[in-house]
């Protein structure tokens, strides 16, 4: 779960090393584990929405895309 101590912890330990952390932080779910190979199921995906969102609003300023 996004909310866990070890998930929290894992980002902070990243952060403080000098990672660029994501702002979204995407749960473990069965949901992905059961997709390899499948398209996720629509409750799974708005996770990856705001990912993608995250990368692109980075990306942005270097590569001329606009979100």
């Amino acid at each position: 779960m996004a909310r866990a101590h070890s998930t929290s912890d894992a980002r902070e330990a990243l952060a403080d090393l000098g990672y660029d952390v994501l702002a979204t932080a995407v749960p473990r779910r069965e949901v992905y584990a059961q997709s390899f190979g499948v398209p996720i199921k629509q409750a799974g995906c708005d996770v990856w929405r705001q990912v993608a969102r995250d990368l692109i609003e980075r990306c942005a300023p270097l590569c001329g895309v606009r979100s």
